[in-house]
């Protein structure tokens, strides 16, 4: 077909989380889908809300609420002037109930994993949550970031499979480094104190994420002799968990970072050894594809989501066995074994690009409007 026209284009509106929720994960879906476009791409995206709205941080309750429910909703039912409507964060379905009828309705889902393990939720978070993706039954299709997930819409809130698209999230190209970062020499006199391995840990702190397994399993290698460390790059460890790491590995065997920007989580990924993610629940588990990204072996849990996205490439124990996780480190000490597993992680990441992801978006959308993949699809890069 050669380059799409600007007039043979068909409209789409993205409508993403909005900006005052503060939800990095969703800005990041955003921002990368828009940087995948191409001119001649035969969608044309339009958008209500912009980027510039973001300020890193979630607003106040009372500002996120009046947004929620007030001005997004008044938005979305002025600017959906196009073909298809695409909510992009399954959190916000409420506004399927602003889309015009006669526009063509598609949601992203990232996960339901609030109705499966609502710790740390109250009741009421749970049954609002419920009450959004309940609305999931209106829209005309759904993208689900992992067959895992796809799974879930179908047991918990019986979508029909047929509606279902599974189209696995990217990554995003390995990103420029950030040399003045100063964790580099933080790492580097982690290493230099003697640590045979240094694990690195990305991501939020939430019990889901069941980093106790972690700290379980350096104290059983410290026991066993093997001198190794900890870095965390995403939120802070509780009070508790972090006396549980530093009694087994020292103050200065375990250190944090916080939320790093891409380039100093370039480094990050670069400074360390291997990449555990002990997850109990993922919708996707992005972790898994950066630190292949990057040449890190991989370790990670068995469970949901986990194994469609590393597959063969990555090294899996039960969530609830440290001890099977202490074996998996133990090998990994072996320079040879790491390299073995980096060459795969590589080789499988290769699979994985924002560019394919929205290229299936687009197959998706010619779905709804009626046109095939072959006609949409011929000529793009």
């Amino acid at each position: 077909m050669g380059m799409v026209r600007a007039e043979e284009q068909t409209t789409v509106t993205w409508l993403p989380a909005h900006p005052s929720e503060g939800s990095y994960s969703m800005q990041t879906y955003w921002q990368e889908l828009d940087q995948a476009r191409l001119p001649d791409d035969p969608y044309r995206i339009a958008c209500p809300v912009s980027p510039k709205q973001w300020r890193g941080r979630r607003a106040s309750r009372l500002v996120r609420a009046w947004d929620r429910y007030m001005v997004y909703p008044r938005k979305v039912r002025r600017s959906c002037t196009g073909a298809i409507a695409h909510i992009l964060d399954h959190s916000s379905a409420h506004l399927l109930d602003s889309i015009p009828p006669e526009v063509k309705t598609v949601v992203t889902v990232h996960d339901l994993i609030p109705l499966v393990d609502p710790t740390g939720l109250t009741e009421g978070q749970v049954e609002r949550f419920r009450g959004v993706v309940d609305r999931l039954q209106l829209a005309d299709r759904l993208v689900a970031v992992s067959e895992h997930t796809r799974k879930e819409l179908i047991r918990l809130l019986s979508i029909p499979e047929g509606r279902i698209h599974v189209v696995p999230n990217g990554v995003c190209h390995a990103g420029a480094s950030a040399p003045s970062w100063p964790g580099r020499e933080t790492l580097a006199a982690v290493r230099e104190a003697g640590a045979r391995l240094l694990v690195g840990s990305v991501g939020s702190t939430l019990d889901r994420k069941n980093l106790g397994v972690l700290a379980r399993a350096a104290e059983e290698l410290v026991g066993k002799g093997i001198s190794v460390a900890v870095a965390r790059a995403g939120g802070m460890v509780s009070d508790d968990l972090r006396r549980h790491f530093t009694a087994a590995l020292g103050n200065e065997g375990f250190v944090e970072f916080g939320r790093l920007e891409t380039g100093e989580l370039a480094e990050f990924y670069q400074a360390i050894d291997v990449v555990v993610v002990p997850s109990r629940h993922e919708g996707f588990g992005l972790p898994v594809l950066e630190a292949m990204q990057y040449g890190r072996p991989v370790v990670a849990s068995g469970s949901t989501s986990l194994p469609e996205v590393g597959g063969e490439a990555a090294l899996y124990f039960d969530p609830d066995d440290p001890a099977a996780l202490v074996a998996h480190l133990e090998a990994l000490l072996d320079p040879d074994v790491r390299r073995t597993w980096r060459e795969a992680g590589l080789e499988r990441v290769k699979g994985f690009s924002w560019r394919r992801h929205l290229e299936s978006l687009y197959g998706v959308y010619g779905e709804l409007c009626g046109v095939s993949d072959t006609d949409r699809t011929e000529g793009w890069n």
